[in-house]
């Protein structure tokens, strides 16, 4: 589960002199299986695979109601660009893949360029690599190397590339901060400063 002072850290960042409390969407998309609906599960339920009855292609929502102001954030997967979900515009694009799945990496340049058709070019974009867990498990070889999933980032212009287990929890409270941040950069205007220029960093 992630630590609510994560949420309490990032809702610094809001100016709470109107009571304005940000609405931030997400799209994550990714290759069938990668491990996104598990990473969803872990952030917004603390557990996995224990909401059966979670209506389909609805957003997974995270928000800390302890905590004033806090932002709530909209989770969409890339399943739901069949659907209605379609017309909300998300503010941050999360690029994921399966660390143990060299395939899943190669599909990002193509989902990156399905969803620029739907909403635009200018979607401040991160990626994601899920399964961090697998590489202190797997046979040399048999794994996505940080360096390699950093480079991708690169090519496809990603404001930061980032990786965690949603197994071990691993990294996840740093994620979620860093999502947080961005899509406050993207509410605040500051998008632009971080994406599409190349300036990617490694989290």
């Amino acid at each position: 589960m992630v630590d609510k002072t994560t949420m309490d850290s990032t809702t610094n960042l809001i100016d709470r002199s109107y009571g304005y409390r940000p609405e931030i969407n997400y799209l994550l998309a990714g290759a069938a299986g990668c491990g996104k609906t598990t990473f969803l599960e872990r952030i917004t339920t603390g557990k996995i695979g224990g909401d059966e009855f979670r209506v389909p292609n609805k957003p997974f929502v995270l928000t800390n109601s302890a905590q004033e102001n806090s932002p709530i954030l909209n989770f969409h997967e890339n399943e739901c660009l069949d659907s209605d979900q379609r017309k909300v515009r998300p503010e941050v694009l999360v690029l994921c893949f399966d660390i143990g799945n060299p395939a899943s990496l190669e599909a990002l340049g193509p989902l990156n360029q399905e969803v620029g058709r739907i909403y635009g070019a200018d979607l401040a974009t991160i990626v994601l690599g899920l399964k961090r867990d697998l590489r202190h498990e797997s046979r040399e070889g048999e794994y996505i190397d940080p360096l390699l999933g950093y480079k991708a980032a690169q090519a496809l212009e990603c404001a930061m590339y980032m990786e965690c287990s949603a197994t071990t929890e691993e990294l996840i409270p740093a994620v979620v901060e860093d999502l947080v941040k961005k899509g406050l950069d993207v509410k605040t205007g500051q998008a632009h400063q971080a994406s599409g220029m190349g300036n990617c960093c490694i989290c």
